[in-house]
Protein backbone atom coordinates (compact mmCIF):
# COMPACT_ATOMS: atom_id res chain seq x y z
CA UNK A 1 0.00 0.00 0.00
CA UNK A 2 1.19 3.49 -0.70
CA UNK A 3 -0.20 6.47 0.67
CA UNK A 4 0.08 10.11 -0.79
CA UNK A 5 -0.62 13.17 1.10
CA UNK A 6 -0.16 17.14 0.48
CA UNK A 7 1.88 16.96 3.50
CA UNK A 8 3.17 14.12 5.69
CA UNK A 9 4.16 14.76 8.99
CA UNK A 10 7.09 11.96 10.50
CA UNK A 11 7.58 13.52 14.17
CA UNK A 12 10.78 12.24 14.13
CA UNK A 13 11.77 14.44 11.02
CA UNK A 14 11.13 17.84 9.17
CA UNK A 15 7.60 17.93 7.51
CA UNK A 16 7.24 16.43 4.14
CA UNK A 17 5.49 18.70 1.21
CA UNK A 18 3.33 15.99 -1.07
CA UNK A 19 4.77 13.09 0.85
CA UNK A 20 4.65 9.39 0.18
CA UNK A 21 4.32 6.55 2.56
CA UNK A 22 4.76 2.82 1.61
CA UNK A 23 3.02 0.14 3.45
CA UNK A 24 4.50 -3.62 3.51
CA UNK A 25 2.04 -5.84 6.05
CA UNK A 26 2.18 -4.53 9.17
CA UNK A 27 5.15 -2.05 8.89
CA UNK A 28 6.53 0.99 7.22
CA UNK A 29 8.47 0.33 4.34
CA UNK A 30 9.54 3.79 2.94
CA UNK A 31 8.85 7.72 4.35
CA UNK A 32 9.75 10.10 1.42
CA UNK A 33 8.51 12.96 -1.28
CA UNK A 34 8.48 10.63 -4.49
CA UNK A 35 6.73 7.72 -5.07
CA UNK A 36 8.60 4.53 -4.81
CA UNK A 37 8.60 1.41 -7.04
CA UNK A 38 8.90 -2.33 -6.72
CA UNK A 39 10.67 -4.38 -8.78
CA UNK A 40 8.70 -7.95 -8.87
CA UNK A 41 10.42 -10.90 -9.91
CA UNK A 42 9.17 -11.27 -13.46
CA UNK A 43 10.91 -7.89 -13.63
CA UNK A 44 9.44 -4.55 -14.23
CA UNK A 45 8.59 -1.70 -11.53
CA UNK A 46 5.16 -1.31 -10.41
CA UNK A 47 3.84 1.98 -9.12
CA UNK A 48 0.29 1.55 -8.32
CA UNK A 49 -0.37 -2.10 -9.17
CA UNK A 50 -3.34 -4.14 -7.53
CA UNK A 51 -1.12 -5.84 -5.79
CA UNK A 52 0.56 -2.10 -4.17
CA UNK A 53 -2.74 0.28 -4.39
CA UNK A 54 -1.90 3.63 -4.25
CA UNK A 55 -4.06 5.74 -1.89
CA UNK A 56 -4.61 8.97 -2.87
CA UNK A 57 -5.44 11.48 0.35
CA UNK A 58 -5.28 14.56 -1.23
CA UNK A 59 -5.28 17.89 0.58
CA UNK A 60 -4.69 16.10 3.62
CA UNK A 61 -1.73 15.43 6.33
CA UNK A 62 -0.76 12.38 7.17
CA UNK A 63 0.14 11.93 11.00
CA UNK A 64 1.57 8.65 12.94
CA UNK A 65 -1.52 7.38 14.36
CA UNK A 66 -2.20 9.45 18.52
CA UNK A 67 -1.22 7.99 21.47
CA UNK A 68 -4.50 8.45 23.88
CA UNK A 69 -2.21 7.76 27.01
CA UNK A 70 -5.07 7.95 29.52
CA UNK A 71 -8.86 6.39 29.04
CA UNK A 72 -11.62 5.09 30.83
CA UNK A 73 -13.38 3.08 27.77
CA UNK A 74 -15.82 1.51 30.33
CA UNK A 75 -17.15 5.04 31.50
CA UNK A 76 -18.25 5.46 27.72
CA UNK A 77 -21.90 5.34 28.80
CA UNK A 78 -21.83 7.68 31.75
CA UNK A 79 -22.06 10.65 29.08
CA UNK A 80 -24.14 13.46 29.93
CA UNK A 81 -24.84 11.58 33.06
CA UNK A 82 -22.23 13.62 35.23
CA UNK A 83 -22.23 16.93 36.32
CA UNK A 84 -19.79 19.61 34.96
CA UNK A 85 -17.76 22.02 37.41
CA UNK A 86 -18.72 19.71 40.41
CA UNK A 87 -16.49 19.23 43.43
CA UNK A 88 -14.46 16.24 42.70
CA UNK A 89 -15.61 14.23 45.84
CA UNK A 90 -18.68 14.69 44.67
CA UNK A 91 -18.45 13.83 41.48
CA UNK A 92 -16.81 10.63 42.55
CA UNK A 93 -19.68 9.77 44.40
CA UNK A 94 -22.13 10.59 41.43
CA UNK A 95 -19.98 8.34 39.56
CA UNK A 96 -20.21 5.58 41.60
CA UNK A 97 -24.28 6.24 41.80
CA UNK A 98 -24.74 6.10 38.26
CA UNK A 99 -22.64 3.13 37.74
CA UNK A 100 -24.23 1.36 39.32
CA UNK A 101 -27.47 2.10 37.66
CA UNK A 102 -26.36 0.91 33.77
CA UNK A 103 -26.83 -2.61 32.29
CA UNK A 104 -24.21 -5.01 30.77
CA UNK A 105 -26.13 -3.48 27.76
CA UNK A 106 -25.61 -0.17 28.58
CA UNK A 107 -22.42 -0.58 29.45
CA UNK A 108 -21.55 -2.41 25.85
CA UNK A 109 -23.47 0.09 23.84
CA UNK A 110 -21.07 2.88 25.36
CA UNK A 111 -17.93 1.43 24.79
CA UNK A 112 -19.12 0.78 21.14
CA UNK A 113 -20.02 4.41 20.96
CA UNK A 114 -16.58 5.45 22.69
CA UNK A 115 -14.14 3.00 20.21
CA UNK A 116 -16.29 5.39 17.57
CA UNK A 117 -15.66 8.52 19.15
CA UNK A 118 -11.96 7.63 19.28
CA UNK A 119 -11.30 6.20 15.44
CA UNK A 120 -12.84 9.57 14.58
CA UNK A 121 -10.90 11.46 16.86
CA UNK A 122 -7.32 9.87 15.64
CA UNK A 123 -6.49 7.75 18.31
CA UNK A 124 -4.72 4.30 17.49
CA UNK A 125 -2.99 3.39 20.97
CA UNK A 126 -4.99 3.73 23.65
CA UNK A 127 -3.77 3.42 27.18
CA UNK A 128 -7.30 2.57 29.16
CA UNK A 129 -7.85 1.73 32.71
CA UNK A 130 -10.30 -1.11 33.04
CA UNK A 131 -12.20 -2.14 36.99
CA UNK A 132 -10.46 -6.08 36.76
CA UNK A 133 -14.33 -6.86 37.04
CA UNK A 134 -15.59 -5.56 33.77
CA UNK A 135 -16.72 -7.63 30.91
CA UNK A 136 -14.55 -8.13 28.02
CA UNK A 137 -14.74 -6.40 25.00
CA UNK A 138 -12.42 -5.82 21.98
CA UNK A 139 -11.29 -2.68 20.19
CA UNK A 140 -9.40 -2.07 17.02
CA UNK A 141 -6.87 -0.27 19.00
CA UNK A 142 -2.90 -0.92 20.29
CA UNK A 143 -4.77 -1.03 23.74
CA UNK A 144 -2.34 -0.90 26.56
CA UNK A 145 -4.51 -2.19 29.54
CA UNK A 146 -4.03 -1.04 33.12
CA UNK A 147 -5.91 -3.19 35.56
CA UNK A 148 -7.46 -0.70 38.09
CA UNK A 149 -7.34 -2.09 41.98
CA UNK A 150 -9.31 -0.42 43.95
CA UNK A 151 -9.77 -0.25 47.64
CA UNK A 152 -9.87 1.92 50.68
CA UNK A 153 -10.16 -1.17 52.70
CA UNK A 154 -7.68 -3.74 53.14
CA UNK A 155 -10.05 -6.23 52.24
CA UNK A 156 -11.03 -5.19 49.39
CA UNK A 157 -8.24 -4.15 48.05
CA UNK A 158 -6.82 -7.34 48.42
CA UNK A 159 -9.89 -8.58 46.50
CA UNK A 160 -9.40 -5.96 44.08
CA UNK A 161 -5.48 -7.36 43.34
CA UNK A 162 -6.42 -10.92 43.14
CA UNK A 163 -8.98 -9.85 40.45
CA UNK A 164 -6.54 -7.79 38.38
CA UNK A 165 -3.52 -10.08 38.59
CA UNK A 166 -5.80 -12.71 37.20
CA UNK A 167 -7.13 -10.94 34.20
CA UNK A 168 -3.25 -9.84 33.90
CA UNK A 169 -1.95 -13.69 33.95
CA UNK A 170 -5.05 -14.28 31.13
CA UNK A 171 -5.10 -11.24 29.42
CA UNK A 172 -2.00 -9.28 29.42
CA UNK A 173 -1.76 -5.79 30.72
CA UNK A 174 -0.69 -4.48 34.20
CA UNK A 175 -2.33 -3.98 37.19
CA UNK A 176 -2.05 -0.57 38.87
CA UNK A 177 -3.30 1.10 41.61
CA UNK A 178 -6.14 3.48 40.71
CA UNK A 179 -4.75 6.44 42.79
CA UNK A 180 -2.55 6.32 46.20
CA UNK A 181 -5.79 7.64 48.37
CA UNK A 182 -8.33 4.91 47.09
CA UNK A 183 -6.17 1.50 47.63
CA UNK A 184 -4.80 0.44 51.24
CA UNK A 185 -1.36 1.20 52.09
CA UNK A 186 -0.36 -2.48 52.57
CA UNK A 187 -1.33 -3.15 49.07
CA UNK A 188 0.29 -0.60 47.20
CA UNK A 189 3.33 -1.80 48.94
CA UNK A 190 2.70 -5.03 47.27
CA UNK A 191 2.14 -4.06 44.33
CA UNK A 192 5.28 -1.78 43.74
CA UNK A 193 7.62 -4.85 45.15
CA UNK A 194 8.27 -5.72 41.16
CA UNK A 195 8.78 -4.01 38.43
CA UNK A 196 5.33 -4.08 36.69
CA UNK A 197 4.36 -0.56 34.53
CA UNK A 198 1.69 1.37 36.74
CA UNK A 199 -0.46 4.20 35.88
CA UNK A 200 -1.64 6.61 38.64
CA UNK A 201 -3.88 9.27 39.33
CA UNK A 202 -1.94 11.64 41.22
CA UNK A 203 -3.00 15.22 42.68
CA UNK A 204 -5.89 15.51 39.76
CA UNK A 205 -8.23 17.63 41.98
CA UNK A 206 -8.26 20.43 44.70
CA UNK A 207 -9.44 17.84 47.51
CA UNK A 208 -7.01 14.98 46.94
CA UNK A 209 -4.42 18.24 47.44
CA UNK A 210 -6.05 18.87 50.66
CA UNK A 211 -5.71 14.69 51.31
CA UNK A 212 -2.35 14.59 50.96
CA UNK A 213 -1.44 17.81 52.45
CA UNK A 214 -3.52 18.42 55.24
CA UNK A 215 -4.99 15.12 55.93
CA UNK A 216 -8.55 16.56 55.90
CA UNK A 217 -11.59 18.02 53.86
CA UNK A 218 -14.19 16.32 51.71
CA UNK A 219 -12.35 12.74 50.06
CA UNK A 220 -10.62 12.41 53.45
CA UNK A 221 -14.12 11.91 54.60
CA UNK A 222 -14.92 9.83 52.05
CA UNK A 223 -12.00 7.36 52.33
CA UNK A 224 -13.02 6.84 56.13
CA UNK A 225 -16.31 6.16 54.79
CA UNK A 226 -15.21 3.70 52.52
CA UNK A 227 -12.88 1.89 55.49
CA UNK A 228 -9.22 3.85 54.75
CA UNK A 229 -7.96 5.74 57.39
CA UNK A 230 -5.57 8.81 56.78
CA UNK A 231 -2.33 7.37 57.78
CA UNK A 232 -0.51 7.66 54.14
CA UNK A 233 3.37 8.06 55.38
CA UNK A 234 4.00 10.89 53.25
CA UNK A 235 2.31 14.25 52.24
CA UNK A 236 3.59 13.90 49.00
CA UNK A 237 2.55 11.19 46.80
CA UNK A 238 5.13 11.67 43.96
CA UNK A 239 7.95 11.46 46.86
CA UNK A 240 6.50 7.99 48.01
CA UNK A 241 6.57 6.91 44.19
CA UNK A 242 10.24 8.02 43.39
CA UNK A 243 11.45 7.94 46.79
CA UNK A 244 9.27 5.86 49.30
CA UNK A 245 8.04 2.49 49.74
CA UNK A 246 6.33 2.64 46.21
CA UNK A 247 9.40 3.77 43.95
CA UNK A 248 9.55 2.39 41.21
CA UNK A 249 12.02 -0.19 39.23
CA UNK A 250 12.91 0.94 36.15
CA UNK A 251 9.03 0.53 34.75
CA UNK A 252 7.86 3.45 32.99
CA UNK A 253 5.34 5.06 35.74
CA UNK A 254 2.37 7.19 34.47
CA UNK A 255 1.41 10.12 36.45
CA UNK A 256 -1.96 10.94 35.52
CA UNK A 257 -3.42 14.79 35.48
CA UNK A 258 -1.08 16.33 38.11
CA UNK A 259 -2.51 19.14 38.40
CA UNK A 260 -1.44 20.00 41.81
CA UNK A 261 2.28 19.07 41.44
CA UNK A 262 4.29 21.46 43.67
CA UNK A 263 7.59 22.79 42.54
CA UNK A 264 9.14 20.44 45.12
CA UNK A 265 7.67 17.27 43.41
CA UNK A 266 8.43 18.60 39.96
CA UNK A 267 12.21 18.58 40.87
CA UNK A 268 11.84 15.19 42.26
CA UNK A 269 10.10 14.09 38.75
CA UNK A 270 13.10 15.83 37.14
CA UNK A 271 15.59 12.95 35.36
CA UNK A 272 13.25 10.17 36.64
CA UNK A 273 11.92 8.73 33.93
CA UNK A 274 8.00 9.18 35.00
CA UNK A 275 5.55 10.72 32.38
CA UNK A 276 2.83 13.02 33.12
CA UNK A 277 -0.23 12.68 31.68
CA UNK A 278 -2.25 15.91 30.32
CA UNK A 279 -5.85 15.20 29.82
CA UNK A 280 -7.17 19.02 28.59
CA UNK A 281 -10.93 18.05 28.15
CA UNK A 282 -11.08 16.40 31.61
CA UNK A 283 -9.46 19.25 33.00
CA UNK A 284 -12.44 21.66 31.45
CA UNK A 285 -15.03 19.75 32.84
CA UNK A 286 -14.02 20.49 36.38
CA UNK A 287 -12.45 23.75 35.92
CA UNK A 288 -9.13 22.48 37.58
CA UNK A 289 -6.18 24.93 38.55
CA UNK A 290 -3.89 25.49 35.56
CA UNK A 291 -1.97 22.42 34.76
CA UNK A 292 1.77 23.13 35.21
CA UNK A 293 2.82 22.32 32.07
CA UNK A 294 5.43 25.24 31.59
CA UNK A 295 7.00 24.29 34.91
CA UNK A 296 7.28 21.05 33.64
CA UNK A 297 8.86 20.95 30.19
CA UNK A 298 11.33 23.42 31.70
CA UNK A 299 12.07 20.58 34.14
CA UNK A 300 12.45 17.95 31.26
CA UNK A 301 9.80 16.42 32.24
CA UNK A 302 7.92 14.03 29.66
CA UNK A 303 4.41 15.23 29.27
CA UNK A 304 1.80 13.42 27.07
CA UNK A 305 -1.52 13.38 26.52
CA UNK A 306 -5.00 11.68 27.18
CA UNK A 307 -8.73 12.07 27.50
CA UNK A 308 -9.83 10.54 30.35
CA UNK A 309 -13.32 9.25 29.90
CA UNK A 310 -16.64 10.70 28.79
CA UNK A 311 -17.73 10.31 32.60
CA UNK A 312 -15.41 13.80 32.61
CA UNK A 313 -15.29 14.88 29.47
CA UNK A 314 -17.27 15.72 26.33
CA UNK A 315 -16.18 13.83 23.56
CA UNK A 316 -12.97 10.94 22.99
CA UNK A 317 -11.43 12.63 20.35
CA UNK A 318 -7.43 13.13 20.51
CA UNK A 319 -7.51 16.25 17.89
CA UNK A 320 -9.81 17.76 20.35
CA UNK A 321 -7.29 17.40 22.91
CA UNK A 322 -4.64 18.51 21.01
CA UNK A 323 -6.54 21.79 20.29
CA UNK A 324 -7.77 22.31 23.51
CA UNK A 325 -4.32 22.38 24.80
CA UNK A 326 -3.09 24.65 22.09
CA UNK A 327 -5.70 27.12 22.97
CA UNK A 328 -4.48 27.10 26.88
CA UNK A 329 -0.96 27.69 25.55
CA UNK A 330 -0.94 29.23 22.76
CA UNK A 331 2.98 30.06 22.59
CA UNK A 332 3.12 26.24 22.72
CA UNK A 333 4.73 25.54 19.00
CA UNK A 334 2.20 23.40 17.08
CA UNK A 335 5.15 20.34 16.42
CA UNK A 336 5.04 20.06 20.65
CA UNK A 337 1.55 19.53 20.78
CA UNK A 338 1.68 17.13 18.01
CA UNK A 339 5.02 15.41 19.72
CA UNK A 340 2.84 15.53 22.95
CA UNK A 341 -0.23 13.60 21.02
CA UNK A 342 2.06 11.22 19.18
CA UNK A 343 5.83 10.03 20.49
CA UNK A 344 6.02 11.10 24.01
CA UNK A 345 2.79 9.20 24.71
CA UNK A 346 4.81 6.20 23.01
CA UNK A 347 7.42 6.95 24.91
CA UNK A 348 5.42 7.08 28.03
CA UNK A 349 3.87 3.40 27.35
CA UNK A 350 7.61 2.48 26.56
CA UNK A 351 6.55 1.86 23.00
CA UNK A 352 8.93 4.38 21.27
CA UNK A 353 10.33 2.10 19.20
CA UNK A 354 7.10 0.90 17.70
CA UNK A 355 4.86 3.65 17.50
CA UNK A 356 4.87 7.37 17.94
CA UNK A 357 6.18 8.36 14.36
CA UNK A 358 6.67 7.57 11.34
CA UNK A 359 9.57 5.66 10.54
CA UNK A 360 10.75 2.83 8.26
CA UNK A 361 10.30 -0.27 10.53
CA UNK A 362 7.95 0.91 12.65
CA UNK A 363 4.19 -0.12 13.29
CA UNK A 364 1.95 0.73 9.79
CA UNK A 365 0.00 2.81 12.10
CA UNK A 366 -1.39 6.29 10.48
CA UNK A 367 -3.96 9.01 10.09
CA UNK A 368 -4.99 11.78 8.12
CA UNK A 369 -6.56 14.77 8.31
CA UNK A 370 -8.22 17.56 6.53
CA UNK A 371 -7.99 20.33 6.13
CA UNK A 372 -5.18 20.86 8.63
CA UNK A 373 -3.55 19.59 11.89
CA UNK A 374 -5.92 22.23 14.07
CA UNK A 375 -8.44 22.84 12.14
CA UNK A 376 -9.99 19.39 11.50
CA UNK A 377 -11.83 17.68 13.59
CA UNK A 378 -11.87 13.99 12.55
CA UNK A 379 -9.85 11.82 10.86
CA UNK A 380 -10.60 11.09 6.77
CA UNK A 381 -7.97 8.09 7.25
CA UNK A 382 -6.93 5.78 9.57
CA UNK A 383 -4.82 2.43 9.31
CA UNK A 384 -3.73 0.73 12.37
CA UNK A 385 -1.48 -2.39 11.99
CA UNK A 386 -1.43 -1.65 8.12
CA UNK A 387 -5.36 -2.63 8.17
CA UNK A 388 -7.40 0.23 7.20
CA UNK A 389 -9.84 1.06 9.90
CA UNK A 390 -11.51 4.27 8.53
CA UNK A 391 -11.66 5.53 4.97
CA UNK A 392 -13.42 8.69 4.05
CA UNK A 393 -11.23 10.28 1.31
Amino acid sequence: MRLKARWVFPISSPPIEDGVVAVEGDRIAFVGASLPGRTHPEGGVSRGSPLHPVIDLGDAVLLPGLVNAHCHLEYSALRGLTTPKLPFTEWVKEVTRETASLSKGDVQSGVSRGVEALIRGGTTTLADHVHPDAGAFETPFRRVVFWEVLGAHEGRARESLDKARVREQAEGGHASPHSLYAVHEEILEEMFEGTGQHSIHVLESADEDRFFRRQDGPLAVYVQERGGDLSFPMSSPVAWLLHGAGRTRGSPLLIVHGNHLNTAEIGILRGSGASVIHCPGSHQFFGHKRFPLEDLRAAGVRVALGTDSLASNEDLSMLREMRLLKETYPALADAEVLRMATIEGARALGMEKEIGSIEIGKKADLIAVRPNLFEGKEVVFSLIDGKVILNHV
